[in-house]
């Protein structure tokens, strides 16, 4: 079985944490979190009774005396009854608002005064909080859909894992379009079978996160610099100027909701091993998992502090001069079950891919064991990523593991031959012979390459003790991933650098010596004159050793080959 497979499953794939440490951080996060009275943020006119009853209703359960002197007052004006209703309602509402929240507008300028500023100054801050959590979830929304919902639903991940999985299937199983088809099957059914309740949370929990998502990308520089500053602490703005701005925010400040515990959860645990705020003052993961708790709870009250006492619909009202102005639905986020339902597919087909390459190593392992007598495939001896947290790729995994061996048990073995023909042939062709001692000079110096890289990973050498210096701090920082980071690109460069040059080597092993021994294909490759008389007359046996190196070699070749397809794929360095 693989090695993902042994430490890895859909689990693995949804997220960079294990199933155990989620569990253990969600306990945490639940006594962490807020008051639930401060996490709500619907405003207090969501539900406004008068929104379903037109002005022209409104206006006839009015008194006969008040309907009277509206209709006197249009008779000696240009105005309806029913825009002086609209007036009078507004100039009503106006000072309601001017009474239990002071400072925010001025109806008779047409103003939006500093008291406005102040507050959306600090909405901005609040939500500004939350933009580095947001923008890595935004990044893949149905990879974050699919963390999102293994904290929501977790069974479905644990379903998916047991009944998705192409490893429950021996090696040998045919792969027929019917078979990858039957597990796509049982991946509608297992979404399909969510219950409706589970569902419908998760879709409260997207949408909340829309929410916030779009509150942060709103034209929050565009509206504050809209204000004139009159003097110290004084700003002010005319309602045209923002009329756009007033519509934009109000359509998403007027349409809150109750914050789900799982919001917060899942955008910190998301971000766990990614995010460390630059001014964090958190010692260990309990502390850095309290203090974005503390945060993100004290920044959500911001807002809701907001949305409370700047009520932005009445504000809309009196600034556009319609007390029956509704703001925008609120939208977003009503494709996520496909994102959510594709990003499961994308999971299998990760994971169908690993069972195929799997499938691709049970194949190799016959031929290593007929051409080398190799019973399962060389690794380095020492490999340190693989025991750094859950396991770190090395994307040259099995190549430079076979090179490693080769080099150790095969290499002093079958250079004799082809070191005695570089001294004492005569090559026809001096260029043949010049690239013969450059090739084996660098068989020499890869070897020595192979053995100094061996040290290096072992705990005493320059790379182990890179590892085991983080290992040892037990904190999946930013900064140690990024030296884990740094370090293994290194090492991954070394590895490929020395896989290219081994293999032309053995591809000029193959020509050179197909040309000593008459067996050339290829006209820039002539013979060597006194190839029946290396080591003395009679040198058969030295000849049949050459063919045998040569032989090696060109099965190193084609293993390398058959290998590199199941090196892990990833991002190479340069060549």
């Amino acid at each position: 079985m693989s090695e993902e497979k042994k430490t890895g499953t859909f689990d693995r794939l949804v997220s960079s944490i294990s199933d155990a440490e989620r569990k253990t951080l969600l306990e945490k996060m639940h006594s962490l979190s807020g008051d639930p009275e401060t996490q709500t943020l619907d405003s207090d006119d969501a539900e406004d009774p008068d929104n379903a009853v037109s002005l022209e209703d409104k206006l006839k359960a009015e008194s006969f005396f008040y309907r009277f002197f509206l209709w006197l007052r249009s008779v000696f004006s240009n105005s309806t009854k029913d825009e002086l209703y609209n007036q009078d309602q507004v100039a009503s509402l106006y000072k309601q608002i001017d009474h239990s929240f002071p400072g925010l507008v001025d109806y008779k300028d047409g103003y939006l005064l500093s008291v406005f500023y102040q507050k959306l100054s600090e909405l901005k801050k609040a939500i500004e909080f939350f933009r580095p959590y947001l923008d890595l979830a935004y990044e893949n929304l149905g990879t974050f859909y699919v963390f999102l919902g293994s904290l929501i639903c977790p069974e479905v991940t644990s379903e998916m894992d047991t009944q998705v999985d192409p490893y429950q299937l021996p090696l040998t199983r045919e792969v027929t379009g019917e078979l990858r088809s039957s597990f796509l099957r049982k991946i509608e059914e297992i979404l399909k079978n969510i219950p409706s309740h589970r569902r419908s949370y998760m879709y409260s929990c997207v949408t909340t996160i829309e929410w916030f998502y779009q509150l942060l990308k709103l034209p929050f520089d565009r509206f504050l610099n809209s204000f004139s500053q009159g003097g110290i602490d004084s700003y002010s703005c005319k309602f045209e100027i923002v009329s756009n701005e007033i519509t934009t925010f109000a359509r998403i400040l007027c349409n809150g909701g109750l914050v789900p515990e799982e919001v917060l959860t899942s955008l910190y645990l998301y971000s766990s091993n990614k995010i460390v705020p630059s001014d964090s003052e958190a010692k260990d993961d309990d502390g850095r998992m309290k203090e974005f708790m503390d945060k993100a709870t004290a920044n959500i009250s911001m807002i809701h502090m907001f949305i409370k006492t700047v009520p932005l619909k009445q504000i809309a009202r009196i600034a556009f001069n319609n007390v029956q102005w509704q703001p925008l639905n609120f939208s977003g986020a009503e494709d996520w079950f496909v994102k959510y339902k594709e990003q499961w597919k994308k999971l299998f087909e990760e994971k169908w891919n690993l069972w195929l390459r799997d499938k691709k190593k049970e194949a190799i392992h016959a031929q290593l064991e007929n051409m080398f007598g190799i019973d399962d495939f060389p690794l380095l001896p020492n490999r340190p990523w693989s025991l750094m947290w859950e396991g770190i790729p090395f994307h040259f995994e099995y190549t430079t593991g076979f090179i490693y061996w080769f080099m150790d048990k095969k290499y002093n073995e079958v250079i004799q031959p082809l070191k005695l023909l570089l001294l004492e042939g005569a090559f026809i062709n001096k260029d043949n012979r010049q690239e013969f001692a450059n090739t084996l000079n660098d068989l020499g110096e890869i070897y020595q390459e192979a053995l100094r890289l061996c040290d290096d990973l072992s705990a005493q050498g320059q790379i182990g003790l890179v590892f085991d210096k983080i290992a040892a701090n037990h904190l999946r920082t930013l900064q140690a991933q990024s030296k884990i980071e740094s370090t293994m690109l290194n090492v991954e460069s070394t590895a490929q650098a020395m896989k290219n040059s081994f293999c032309d080597d053995c591809r000029s092993i193959k020509r050179i010596v197909d040309g000593a021994l008459g067996n050339k294909q290829d006209t820039r490759y002539d013979g060597v004159s006194n190839i029946t008389t290396i080591k003395g007359a009679g040198n058969e046996r030295f000849q049949t050793s050459l063919m045998d190196s040569r032989d090696i070699f060109v099965a190193a070749l084609d293993t390398l080959k058959e290998l590199e397809p199941i090196d892990l794929p990833g991002i190479k360095p340069e060549k």
